[in-house]
């Protein structure tokens, strides 16, 4: 539950209580105001770098024959996961930034095929 889904719920069980005191509804209503101030704004979050980062992943992913499979599998998870995130309209910058590291670092734990035919 968030922390203004709480303070709501507070704030409400409060203003039912007969014997609700004044600090009661003033504690009540801080907690709601600040849990209000503390809130984020969803379109503040820049999935531009993820976007970046899917578009790079889904143009390497299919390289079977530059790549391991296991580096692929690796890359194709942490895409997978990223499309989730860029998806999802209620991600925050963290979400967006853990996908984007993650798929930094498939991308860069690639590991070619040895192709020496000695």
């Amino acid at each position: 539950m968030s922390k203004l889904q709480v303070a709501l719920t507070t704030g409400l069980s409060v203003e039912n209580k007969n014997s609700a005191t004044q600090t009661e509804v003033d504690n009540a209503t801080a907690a709601i105001n600040t849990a209000i101030n503390n809130l984020t704004k969803q379109t503040d979050v820049n999935k531009k770098s993820l976007q970046a980062a899917i578009a790079i992943a889904q143009a390497l992913v299919s390289k079977t024959t530059e790549y391991t499979a296991d580096s692929l599998a690796n890359l194709q998870t942490a895409l997978d996961n990223g499309q989730s995130v860029n998806s999802q309209p209620t991600a925050t910058q963290n979400d967006v930034n853990t996908a984007t590291d993650a798929l930094n670092a498939a991308i860069k734990g690639l590991i070619k095929l040895d192709t020496d035919t000695h």
